[in-house]
């Protein structure tokens, strides 16, 4: 019985240290993961408003590519957001970039920006965003 019990408080006492170790895996950056699919601000955002559906089944939680021009940049803190300018005057695409990830970027640049589509509000949300040289 002692013997059953100390098998069971091992078994336990690993899945709690692999659990631990799990949760505290840093998450790696995307800087060197392919993308999914290049696309300007305008066609994402044109995609997310004629169908959200099928946008969010094609695009969620995968890496993206964004090619538009820099609407604002707002820095709080140790993160900064990238706003990119599409034609519809009430949506726009927000990219998160990673964690200071610091970045000298003004209104009106062009750039390339990946990350991973976190879905659609008002705006498509881009996290774990990284600008692409």
């Amino acid at each position: 019985m002692k013997k059953i019990a100390g098998i069971i408080v091992t078994l336990l006492v690993l899945g709690a240290a692999y659990g631990f170790y799990l949760y505290n895996k840093p998450v790696s950056s995307i800087e060197n993961q392919t993308a999914f699919k290049e696309i300007s601000a305008d066609q994402l955002v044109s995609e997310f408003d004629n169908d959200e559906t099928m946008a969010n089944s094609l695009y969620l939680d995968k890496v993206v590519m964004v090619t538009g021009e820099v609407e604002k940049v707002i820095v709080k803190e140790n993160t900064t957001s990238v706003y990119l300018s599409t034609n519809n005057m009430m949506s726009s695409i927000i990219c998160e970039l990673e964690p200071d990830l610091k970045q000298n970027l003004k209104k009106g640049d062009r750039v390339k920006i990946k990350g991973v589509c976190s879905g659609f509000l008002m705006d498509v949300v881009l996290v774990r965003s990284v600008i692409v040289k």
